[in-house]
């Protein structure tokens, strides 16, 4: 059954990437370029300080790195859909954990793409927490108010930390970045959320020092954190950590 649950995932992961590529990037891209022309139709006194354009890279356009990409992302999933099914104490957990990297696959296309994290997506993962709540009510084994208590907490404990920790490494972290690491606290726990932090910053910082080896990167350089996100996430359920 684990097999045939990886297999799924992986089916499902790739479409999710295909769909958020092709249909949610031009939607999110034709939506802010609405919001800047109403921006642009107001008079200076009502002008607030305009966003920035968004602009679409184009390194999965290359039809090399585009396979390359999905290749990777069907071997990853088709791992932890594996792993997700032995891991999981319950269905509501195995969907719970579904859920999460569900979005968190869209913020790897959306932040490679766009160097974005949606604030869709961090809210539409804020209030599945409460259609989890809904089943937990349903489970006498769970203290449901109680663990929504905690999951609050350690949100803000979450929010509170990454903020500081932006700050003393001026911008280290970006706002959506920080958004996303508090919505995954208040929907999962304070061991999945350190874990997935552990190895994003690592993920991250490994690949900065081969970058600027080979001079393909320098030190003021940033990239996406979306992905080390994504992969820190699920390497903290495969390896049970969660």
């Amino acid at each position: 059954m684990s097999f045939f649950c990886g297999i799924i995932w992986c089916v499902i992961a790739l479409t999710v990437c295909i769909l958020t590529r092709k249909y949610y990037i031009p939607y999110y891209i034709n939506s802010k370029k609405h919001t800047q022309t109403s921006d642009d139709s107001k008079s200076t006194d009502e002008k607030d300080v305009k966003s920035e354009p968004v602009v679409r890279s184009k390194i999965l356009d290359n039809k090399t790195v585009k396979l390359i990409f999905y290749i990777l992302i069907g071997i990853f999933s088709a791992v932890f859909g594996f792993f997700t099914f032995n891991n999981a104490s319950d269905y509501v957990s195995l969907a719970k954990i579904f859920f999460c990297m569900l979005i968190l696959l869209m913020v790897v296309v959306t932040d490679t793409e766009l160097s974005i994290i949606p604030n869709l997506l961090v809210l539409i993962l804020l209030l599945s927490r409460f259609v989890f709540l809904v089943f937990d009510l349903f489970n006498p084994q769970k203290e449901a108010w109680k663990l929504l208590l905690n999951n609050v907490i350690v949100s803000l404990v979450i929010l509170a930390f990454l903020i500081i920790m932006s700050k003393i490494t001026r911008g280290g972290l970006g706002a959506g970045d920080i958004k996303l690491y508090a919505a995954l606290a208040f929907v999962s726990n304070l061991n999945t959320v350190v874990f997935t932090l552990f190895f994003a910053l690592l993920g991250s910082a490994l690949l900065s020092i081969v970058l600027l080896i080979l001079k393909k990167k320098k030190m003021r350089d940033s990239f996406p954190m979306g992905p080390f996100i994504c992969l820190g996430f699920g390497l903290t359920i495969i390896l049970g950590l969660a």
